[in-house]
């Protein structure tokens, strides 16, 4: 059974993959989910550090 977290992550981006690439079943595109799931990650790091006042430095 996977985490209501997980499930709720991956409906985001299922609809970030929908709405903006036009991809409608991500489990179809294991590549498009792994970089969403990436960005989606930085994403947090980033908002994460800035929330803390700390400089972030990506690259």
């Amino acid at each position: 059974m996977k985490s209501p977290i997980y499930e709720e992550r991956l409906e985001l981006l299922g609809l970030i993959a929908s709405e903006t690439l036009g991809i409608e079943d991500l489990s179809e595109h294991p590549g498009v989910l792994a970089a969403l799931e990436a960005a989606y990650d930085a994403g947090l790091w980033v908002g994460h550090s800035v929330g803390r006042g700390e400089e972030v430095c990506v690259g």
